[in-house]
């Protein structure tokens, strides 16, 4: 479960860089959040996503409009999901755009702590929505 130690991991980077303080809210960059397991990551906070800020290419977009799938549910080999203070998303997001292959990289959500235990995706209409584990299996990988 890879998921756990992905979450305690963040959660460490977190706390180190709070260095004591209070952190009020983490923002969440970088790629696409699928094939992290939401249930794994239920450590009292929430994490919730802006669907039109999580940077989808229109080719994927398209396929994914064709086939009737959502694309945060599609395996995305290759992403990152960053926890950054929200002092140091922009400094984090400007280091990561001048790397090459990371030009698309973007401030897609934050971490609440209520309601805990949840990941909400906030919708391009305005609404929300969870976002539920995968049904199924996923869209094979070749790796």
């Amino acid at each position: 479960m890879h998921e756990l130690s992905i979450a305690q991991a963040l959660v460490a980077i977190v706390e180190r860089h709070a260095a004591g303080r209070r952190v009020a809210r983490v923002e969440v960059s970088v790629g696409h959040m699928r094939q992290v397991v939401p249930g794994a990551l239920e450590l009292a906070f929430t994490l919730v996503a802006r669907e039109a800020a999580v940077p989808v290419q229109p080719a994927v977009a398209g396929a994914c409009e064709i086939l009737g799938i959502d694309p945060m549910y599609v395996a995305n080999e290759g992403k990152l999901l960053a926890f950054v203070a929200p002092d140091a998303a922009a400094a984090a997001l400007a280091a990561l755009r001048a790397v090459p292959g990371c030009e698309d990289a973007a401030e897609i959500g934050e971490v609440r702590t209520e309601p805990p235990g949840l990941v909400l995706v906030e919708t391009a209409f305005g609404g929300r929505r969870v976002m539920d584990m995968l049904v199924g299996d996923p869209l094979p990988r070749i790796c």
